[in-house]
């Protein structure tokens, strides 16, 4: 099996190469794109994140990992935002800070989690439930 060399993985997404593909999608099928993709990745890791805040609580290389990745998170939800404005996608007034951790909060592990594992919605329900989700709550007022 391949594994992620641990340089992309500390990678944040939005200044990956090999996410070049979802930064280039036509405005009508980004989201979609996106959204697949992130949905796509908790399927195989959103149960191991509750395991990975435990670790990082007692364990201080896990800690600094954990707050790593955290920092990548939060810029990559700053950098879709720019993205969406860009695009002219989001015409939101709010703050892009403000509308990146909306976004973060959004989809995060644990609302995949809760959504999908716990609350049985299928992938493409839950796709098709975050896109409407963006569309309404960060995209407009």
């Amino acid at each position: 099996m391949c594994r992620r060399s641990h340089r992309a993985a500390s990678t944040p997404l939005h200044l990956r190469d090999d996410l070049r593909i979802l930064r280039d999608q036509a405005d009508e099928e980004f989201l979609d794109a996106w959204m697949a993709f992130v949905a796509d990745g908790y399927a195989r890791s959103a149960r191991l994140w509750p395991r990975v805040l435990e670790a990082a609580a007692s364990d201080p290389d896990v800690g600094a990992r954990l707050e790593q990745l955290q920092a990548n998170r939060r810029s990559d939800m700053e950098s879709v935002i720019a993205l969406l404005r860009e695009r002219g996608m989001c015409r939101s007034s709010r703050d892009d800070a403000d509308l990146a951790s909306m976004l973060s909060f959004l989809i995060s592990p644990e609302a995949y989690t809760q959504l999908v594992d716990e609350g049985g919605l299928s992938q493409d329900a839950y796709r098709d439930w975050i896109v409407h989700t963006i569309e309404r709550v960060i995209l407009t007022d």
